[in-house]
C-alpha cells in the first residue's frame, strides 16, 4: 500500500528547482530538475483624454501592448467605439454631456489578464465658431493693420489666419471679439479664419481685402481734396499721404511710386469717368509706365523770354515723339538769388480746353499741372507747339530758369503712361532772362 502525502510548494521566483522528501531519518531520492517560468500580468491602464466635447468624433484611447497573441476586450458607456476593437488602440465618439466610461480587459498569450476602467469628462457641445466681420475690411499688402474680428464661439488661446498666414498680437477680448494685427500678404481678397485650441474653427470667406489703398489725406473718401493734398505734398513740401497704406496711400495708379501721374489718374477718375484708384487690387494699372507700347516721349523746353504788357513771358514748348500727351506737370526753378516779381504759369498756344489746371509758387519754384480736354492737344505735323507760358512780373539782372527733372512729366489722360527724365523718355531744357529795358515810345520822353 502506498501512502501519498501531498504538500503543495509555492514558488515566487523563476528558476530551476528539485524536490525530495524527508520522513524521520529516511530521505527520498532527489527529483528531476523542474524549470519554473513566471508569466507577468499585462498592464491595462487606459490612456485617454481627460475631457471631450459631447458628440465629438475621432477621440483616441489606448493601452500598452501586451505582446504577440494578446487579446483586448473593450467596452464603453455613453459613447460608441468606432475603430480598433480587438486592438490596443481605439477611437470613439462621445455621447451626451456627463461622464463617459471605458473598460478594457487585456489577456496575454499565456492567459494572464488585467482589467481597468477610465472615466472621461464629456463637456457640453462647444458654441460654433463663426466669423461675421472684420473691421477695417481692407488694408495694406505690407500688413501691420490693426483689425477687430467679430463673430461667435471665440475661446482663450484662439489663433487667427489671413489667407492662411498667421496674424500677430492676437487678443481674445471675448467670445464675440478678437483684436489682431494683419500679416503681410499679396494683394487680393483672402479668407479670415479663427481656430480655437480644441480645433473648432470658423471662416469668413473673402473677409479681408489686401491692397495698396488710395486715400492720401486719410479721410475715408476719394474726392478733389485728394488732388490738392497730393499737389501740396509733391510741390509745396506738405505732409505725406497718411491713409491706411501710409505713403502708398497716394499711389493711385498702382505703379509703386507717388508722383504727378497719380494726380492725373485721380483727375481722370473724378472728372472723366476713369477707373477708381485700386478698384481691382493686384491689377497692374500702370503697365504702360513699365515700357509697354504705345509710349509717350518727347521734350519740354523753355523758349526765349519776350516782353509783353510790361511782363516777361517765357514760352513752354512741347515736342512729342510718340502718343500725344493728355496731361503735363511742370516745375521750374529760378536762381536762388534771382530778383523777380510775381510768377504764374498758364495754358497758351495749342492748349485750348482743359479739365484741370493749377499753378502754385513756393519760394523760387513754380509748379504747373494741367489735364487737357479728352480731345487732347493738336500739335500739327511738326509735333511741336507752345502749350504754356511763364509770366514774370519783373526781372532784375540775369536770371536762369531750370526745369526740375523730378516732378516734370508728360502723361496720358489716365496717368498710367508717362514720359519722365528718369525713364529716359523726356528731355528738358531751361532758359535765361536778361533784363530787357522798356521800349521807349516816341513823344513820351522826359526832359
Amino acid at each position: 500500500m502506498f501512502v501519498t502525502n501531498i504538500n503543495p510548494l509555492v514558488v515566487t521566483q523563476a528558476g530551476d528547482y528539485t524536490a525530495d522528501y524527508l520522513a524521520g531519518a529516511c530521505q527520498s531520492a532527489v527529483s528531476a530538475i523542474t524549470t519554473v517560468t513566471i508569466n507577468p500580468n499585462p498592464n491595462a491602464t487606459i490612456t485617454a483624454p481627460a475631457s471631450v466635447v459631447a458628440g465629438s468624433t475621432g477621440n483616441a484611447a489606448s493601452v500598452a501592448s501586451a505582446g504577440a497573441g494578446a487579446t483586448y476586450s473593450w467596452s464603453i458607456t455613453n459613447g460608441t467605439i468606432t475603430a480598433g476593437t480587438g486592438t490596443n488602440s481605439i477611437t470613439f465618439t462621445a455621447g451626451a454631456a456627463g461622464t463617459l466610461t471605458l473598460n478594457v480587459t487585456v489577456t496575454t498569450s499565456a492567459g494572464c489578464s488585467d482589467a481597468k476602467p477610465a472615466n472621461v469628462n464629456v463637456t457640453p457641445t462647444a458654441a460654433p465658431v463663426t466669423v461675421t466681420s472684420v473691421a477695417p475690411a481692407s488694408g495694406s499688402t505690407a500688413g501691420g493693420t490693426a483689425v477687430t474680428i467679430n463673430g461667435t464661439g471665440f475661446a482663450a488661446g484662439a489663433g487667427v489666419t489671413f489667407g492662411g498666414t498667421a496674424a500677430t498680437s492676437v487678443v481674445v477680448v471675448s467670445a464675440i471679439k478678437i483684436t489682431a494685427i494683419t500679416p503681410a500678404h499679396a494683394a487680393g481678397s483672402v479668407n479670415v479664419t479663427v481656430t480655437n485650441t480644441n480645433a473648432t474653427s470658423g471662416t469668413l470667406t473673402s473677409g479681408y481685402l489686401y491692397a495698396t489703398l488710395f486715400d492720401p489725406n486719410g479721410d475715408g473718401v476719394i474726392d478733389p481734396a485728394d488732388i490738392f493734398f497730393l499737389i501740396n505734398y509733391l510741390f509745396l513740401n506738405g505732409p505725406p499721404p497718411h491713409g491706411t497704406a501710409g505713403l502708398m496711400s497716394g499711389d493711385a495708379n498702382g505703379d509703386g511710386v507717388v508722383d504727378p501721374a497719380d494726380i492725373f489718374y485721380l483727375i481722370n477718375y473724378l472728372f472723366l469717368g476713369g477707373p477708381k484708384p485700386h478698384s481691382v487690387p493686384g491689377t497692374v494699372t500702370a503697365s504702360s509706365i513699365r515700357g509697354a507700347s504705345p509710349q509717350i516721349a518727347g521734350s519740354l523746353a523753355l523758349g526765349k523770354a519776350v516782353r509783353r504788357g510790361g511782363r516777361y513771358v517765357v514760352p513752354v514748348i512741347l515736342t512729342s515723339r510718340g502718343e500725344t500727351p493728355q496731361a503735363m506737370s511742370l516745375r521750374v526753378r529760378f536762381d536762388e538769388d534771382a530778383a523777380i516779381g510775381d510768377v504764374a504759369i498758364r495754358r497758351a498756344g495749342v492748349a485750348k480746353d482743359v479739365v484741370f489746371e493749377t499753378s502754385r509758387r513756393s519760394g523760387n519754384e513754380v509748379s504747373y499741372l494741367v489735364a487737357y480736354d479728352p480731345r487732347g492737344l493738336v500739335l500739327g505735323e511738326s509735333r511741336s507747339a507752345v502749350v504754356a507760358e511763364i509770366e514774370i512780373a519783373s526781372v532784375e539782372g540775369h536770371v536762369a530758369i531750370a526745369i526740375d527733372p523730378q516732378l516734370t512729366m508728360l502723361s496720358d489722360q489716365a496717368g498710367t503712361m508717362k514720359a519722365t527724365v528718369g525713364n529716359q523718355k523726356l528731355e528738358v531744357s531751361g532758359t535765361t532772362i536778361d533784363f530787357l529795358p522798356r521800349t521807349r515810345v516816341p513823344g513820351h520822353e522826359v526832359n
